[in-house]
């Protein structure tokens, strides 16, 4: 087994049977050698390995009883099959099919808060592409029955 570009085979095997997990994406020549009683024959196959889209996934979590229209979403749990790093995933967020940014995000964007300005249903949106430019999106609708806010902080002095 060859992967194109590449000179050097990748596996072989001598037997009637043979499994092999491909670790990387890109197109494969796998050749059968078959030979009896000085007959040769060979047969071979291309195979091409696709990368699949992320698993997208996010919870979406009220920050307090006294912030009724402020959430956390959390699209940490988000990953990619093929790359179990998941350092090359880009996050984009949707409320309502408007692009958002969200606050105190963090390094890569697949958590943060945001605040909703207006009582009713809304629809958010988790869009992730991975860096061979596969996208997959998860929503959820969240509703929004108050926007009185209050943070009461106070300080001994």
């Amino acid at each position: 087994m060859r992967k194109f570009g590449v000179e050097q085979p990748i596996f072989s095997a001598t037997s009637p049977r043979m499994e092999y997990a491909f670790k990387d994406i890109g197109r494969y020549s796998v050749s059968l050698i078959s030979s009896k009683d000085q007959v040769r024959d060979k047969e071979t196959v291309e195979i091409n390995i696709e990368s699949r889209p992320p698993v997208v996934r996010f919870l979406a979590e009220m920050l307090g009883p006294e912030t009724p229209n402020m959430y956390v979403f959390d699209g940490t749990s988000t990953y990619d099959p093929d790359y179990p790093d998941n350092q090359e995933l880009k996050y984009e967020w949707f409320v309502n099919d408007r692009p958002v940014q969200l606050e105190e995000t963090n390094s890569n964007n697949s958590r943060g808060n945001f605040t909703f300005g207006e009582i009713g249903s809304h629809q958010v949106e988790l869009r992730v592409t991975d860096k061979e430019g596969k996208s997959e999106s998860f929503k959820k609708t969240i509703n929004i029955k108050s926007l009185l806010s209050i943070q009461l902080n106070i300080r001994p002095q």
